[in-house]
């Protein structure tokens, strides 16, 4: 990659194109394995729920060893194509082949004991699957997130890097929900159908990943400094950094919302409401068009009220919204009001933390009200500002099929 100077112009469209169509790739990879996996390992492997969930707990704390590990790598990689690239080309072998792995389990329970025997074995085999698809998820998008610093040092230039990220990822998110929904709808949510989700969201993720690839060969990188760190000096700057704490912490709190309401998508529609997979499509293009809307909203946004500015807003809307989802369902909804929830606390908990920063620690905490699922601000002086919970006749109903069950069942 071609070394340049502080003063470079802002980057070519066809490269910033050619980048952010990675993020197709990652969103498919990431939001297929999140939306399904724990419905297929329980439906279609037949593993316990608990045993399930366990082992996608151990993939998920395994990644938080391997980005780390990935990012010293990379930073370290010397190449002719750069230090990035290289594991652009390794993670879209690595991701693909995994996502084909996680759906084509040759196991089939249900399973006596996880112990010993054949559920030993199918245990250890869905880990297996779940490290290597970790693996090329961190090799990929570790480098692939570290490249727009790299390739540019405008500010606003890279506020509009990521605005098309974002709207490539929520590309990505729409057509890995309609392809799940229309395959498993017409092939049956089997063995055979989800093996076929896994071919085509393998082939669909490769090509999005070696077109980033292929596509940053000449984009620029700006020069670094050679000096090196010790661990123990950058463990300390982290404690010291309360700023860095802060963002770290929201985006947990973003993910665990995120998660929580994807994880459960396919267990609403096929358990509580009882609707085809196929309306699957109307949830990804609701999030596609908001998202397509925002994305380079948001863009202008940050130049007025600045990025941390934005996000909060951003923030606030979903969490305002995320009750709303599943405010009235069947007496079998209770995963889903959980989920709703779940998704609520974290988009305000989110936009609450950095508003809290801004006042002193000790000016506001933040706290749950007990009578709502949604956090407040509390003030020091012990006032409590609490977002009231959606009134029954503004809440977003359920299907008419599900209003009957909940009333035949009084």
């Amino acid at each position: 990659m071609p070394q340049v100077g502080s003063d470079s112009s802002p980057l070519p469209t066809r490269t910033i194109l050619s980048w952010a169509t990675g993020a197709f790739g990652v969103a498919v990879l990431m939001n297929g394995i999140s939306a399904l996996v724990l419905f297929y390992l329980t439906v279609v492997v037949k593993l316990n729920p608990a045993v399930a969930g366990f082992l996608v707990l151990l993939s998920r704390l395994y990644d938080a060893v391997s980005d780390p590990i990935a990012g010293y790598i990379t930073d370290h990689t010397r190449s002719a194509m750069g230090r990035r690239r290289p594991w652009l080309l390794g993670g879209a072998f690595i991701s693909a082949g995994a996502f084909l792995m996680v759906f084509t389990i040759p196991f089939e329970g249900p399973y006596t004991t996880m112990t010993s025997g054949p559920g030993l074995a199918a245990g250890a085999y869905v880990l297996l699957a779940l490290i290597i698809y970790t693996t090329g998820y961190s090799m990929f998008n570790v480098a692939y997130m570290a490249m727009p610093a790299e390739m540019t040092e405008g500010y606003h230039d890279r506020s509009r890097i990521h605005a098309w990220r974002v709207m490539f990822a929520a590309l990505g998110s729409f057509a890995v929900t309609a392809m799940l929904g229309v395959l498993l709808e017409q092939f049956g949510k089997n063995r055979e159908g989800h093996a076929l989700v896994g071919a085509v969201g393998a082939l669909i993720i490769f090509v999005a990943m070696i077109t980033a690839f292929l596509g940053t060969r000449n984009a620029p990188s700006h020069p670094r400094s050679e000096a090196t760190v010790p661990l123990r000096e950058q463990v300390a700057g982290f404690l010291r950094n309360r700023p860095f704490q802060l963002v770290l912490a929201v985006k947990l709190v973003q993910l665990v919302g995120i998660s929580a309401g994807t994880g459960g998508l396919l267990f609403l529609f096929v358990n509580v409401i009882d609707r085809p997979l196929t309306q699957l499509t109307l949830v990804g293009g609701a999030t596609l068009v908001a998202v397509l809307g925002g994305s380079h909203a948001l863009v202008w946004l940050s130049r007025h009220v600045g990025k941390r500015g934005g996000y909060m807003i951003a923030a606030a809307i979903n969490g305002i919204t995320a009750p709303t989802r599943c405010a009235r369902c069947t007496r079998r909804s209770s995963a889903c009001r959980a989920l709703a929830a779940m998704a609520a606390w974290a988009s305000s908990a989110a936009t609450a933390w950095p508003r809290a920063k801004l006042c002193g620690p000790s000016a506001r905490r933040l706290a749950t009200s007990r009578s709502s699922t949604t956090p407040c601000l509390v003030r020091g002086s012990g006032s409590r500002r609490c977002r009231q919970p959606p009134r029954k006749s503004t809440a977003v109903t359920c299907t008419r099929r599900a209003r009957m069950s909940s009333r035949a069942s009084l």
